[in-house]
């Protein structure tokens, strides 16, 4: 089986991350960021996007809404933001994984290929997760801001 991962990252970051992503049959695509990556992701049909939040020419939750708006293709968030605040919102906005950076290999590659998976299962499936999480969100984000940090 072959996969499309369409990377709308700085490109910095992209080299980062698509060393981690050698693992056969995927093909990664770098976009530029903002609105070119979110043209390519409408034309191209990627199995998950994997998205900088920290992107020079536009806010990358915009972009996340823009996709959302368009695709039900997965998206996996990177950031440099560690705040409660900032994850609750990527996941509010539909992120299927989100990752603070520094980050080891080890866990971008187990969300990506856990994003992988989910593409290619039924999106009734997806917006039920979806929807539960929504359901359960206030009591998992009272939970969270009492954990020790």
């Amino acid at each position: 089986m072959s996969y499309w991962v369409n990377a709308i990252l700085e490109w910095f970051r992209c080299c980062l991350c698509v060393s981690d992503m050698r693992w056969p049959g995927t093909r990664v695509l770098h976009a530029k960021p903002g609105e070119y990556g979110i043209e390519m992701t409408r034309a191209r049909s990627s199995d998950i996007v994997i998205l900088d939040l920290a992107l020079q020419n536009m806010d990358g939750f915009d972009v996340c809404v823009q996709i959302q708006s368009s695709s039900d293709v997965h998206i996996a968030m990177l950031t440099v933001e560690d705040t409660l605040d900032e994850t609750m919102k990527g996941l509010d906005l539909g992120a299927g994984g989100y990752l603070t950076m520094p980050f080891r290999s080890v866990d971008f590659l187990a969300m990506d290929s856990t994003l992988l998976r989910l593409s290619h299962m039924s999106h009734p499936q997806d917006k039920l997760i979806l929807e539960t999480w929504k359901s359960h969100r206030p009591g998992c984000e009272a939970l969270l801001r009492r954990a020790p940090q």
